[in-house]
């Protein structure tokens, strides 16, 4: 027998379809006799092993296959640098062209693929003041965070608007909209994972960027605890001159210290945040024993940082602690003025700032825009293969000409710390010159 409908109270197996709000019921015909029922049977089974909770079904599917069953309890985060990081990778040129219009280009090209650190954001978490979004280290050591310092972290855009949600009315019709453009169901959930595939399946639509946001929203800058992408980004995604005109800055900003604030009233939470803008901050102003190579102007931030630099700098904080506990705030700060958190106004400095030497804008020709338009008289399975190839070669450029630039960058700002270090310290050691004194005249002695 089988039934579609409300979830009995026992049941032998379980095969959702649809949605998560809907599951199809098989239970068994005929029990043996005198035997124990297959229910009760589960029942006893799930008493002693842990429950478990499904992650993710697409729409029209059974149980995801590729999400792992996880075991039930609220998770730290929803906010994931491996799906972000993934989602980028994701982009091709034409993406990232229309992201740099909207202003999110730089946040799309961050190189932190994953940040597992769970004891560090809880650490860092209990340490953030939700009203004066201070992390208090201790008495003396103290790391301010700001709109203008998320933008320095993120490159998100510093500037615009407020996140304003459509009526809940709009939100649906435009989710709907939105899943009836993918083939879906229109009351389906989006994932992440799909909205990736669905990227790199459009890598000549600029459009598709919206599904970028969407999963840039849910999964690193704002405020979230569904595994799912919410409708209401849907909704703010799916405007892309809605997208532009958001101060992005002010929104991590806010979302980070609304989180911070609900974690103090119930630590056991889920973190709803940017929680890897909080760890990037603090593990770049933290001064390690030993360099590891990180140049300290180059801006965004996230674009500097790997996992495996993460991992060093989590690994010399806690070494440093000397005692073999497993904590942090061990290692010193690093000097604001070295850092691009500095504010340095132009009379600030004790001598004469050094004319700013600032790096070129290294550019190549976009293959695919001149020799796109060629192709049009060609099979399309080979105009298909050979703009893939081209659009391939114009990442990869891309990729070539923002290393040339970052590493011209590097050796200006060394150039440029140099020559005003040399210039503060000749005019602090430079000593006036005493005013020349006529000698007296001795009177003559008759």
């Amino acid at each position: 027998m089988e039934m579609t409908g409300k979830m009995p109270a026992r049941v032998k197996r379980i095969r959702f379809a649809d949605s998560q709000n809907e599951c199809e019921v098989v239970l068994p015909q005929t029990l043996p006799s005198g035997g124990a029922s297959s229910s009760r049977a589960v029942g006893e089974a799930a008493q002693s092993k842990p429950k478990r909770r499904r992650r993710a079904t697409s729409a029209g599917e059974g149980p995801s296959v590729d999400e792992p069953y996880e075991t039930k309890g609220p998770n730290l985060t929803r906010c994931s640098a491996a799906i972000a990081a993934k989602a980028c990778r994701a982009l091709s040129p034409v993406h990232h062209e229309k992201l740099e219009e909207i202003g999110l280009d730089a946040v799309a090209c961050m190189s932190l693929e994953s940040l597992e650190q769970p004891d560090l954001i809880r650490w860092l978490m209990d340490r953030t003041d939700p009203d004066t979004m201070c992390i208090s280290i201790n008495d003396d050591m103290k790391i301010q965070i700001t709109p203008r310092i998320v933008r320095l972290v993120l490159g998100t855009p510093l500037g615009g608007n407020d996140i304003v949600l459509p009526s809940h009315k709009v939100v649906r019709t435009v989710h709907e909209s939105i899943t009836d453009e993918l083939g879906m169901h229109k009351k389906a959930r989006l994932s992440a994972k799909q909205l990736i595939e669905v990227i790199k399946s459009q890598k000549d639509d600029h459009r598709a960027v919206r599904y970028f946001i969407m999963v840039l929203m849910s999964k690193l800058l704002v405020r979230t605890t569904d595994f799912y992408v919410p409708k209401g980004d849907v909704g703010v995604a799916s405007n892309l001159d809605r997208v532009a005109a958001i101060d992005w800055s002010k929104a991590v900003f806010r979302a980070l210290s609304d989180s911070i604030r609900c974690w103090r009233q119930n630590p056991a939470s889920s973190i709803a945040s940017c929680v890897v803008f909080l760890a990037v901050l603090y593990l770049d102003n933290i001064l390690p024993p030993r360099d590891i190579g990180l140049d300290l102007t180059f801006t965004p931030r996230i674009q500097m940082f790997t996992k495996d630099i993460v991992d060093k700098l989590v690994a010399a904080d806690q070494e440093a602690g000397g005692d073999g506990t497993l904590s942090f705030g061990n290692l010193p700060l690093r000097p604001l003025e070295s850092t691009c958190y500095a504010n340095k106004p132009a009379g600030r400095a004790k001598g004469p700032m050094v004319e700013d030497i600032r790096a070129p804008a290294y550019t190549f020709p976009n293959m695919s825009t001149i020799i796109g338009p060629h192709f049009a008289g060609l099979p399309p399975d080979q105009r298909l293969g050979l703009l893939e190839s081209i659009a391939e070669y114009d990442r990869q450029a891309k990729e070539s000409a923002m290393e040339i630039e970052r590493q011209f960058r590097l050796v200006v700002d060394k150039q440029h710390m140099l020559c005003q270090s040399v210039i503060d310290a000749l005019q602090a050691n430079r000593v006036p010159h005493p005013p020349t004194v006529a000698p007296l005249s001795r009177p003559e002695i008759h």
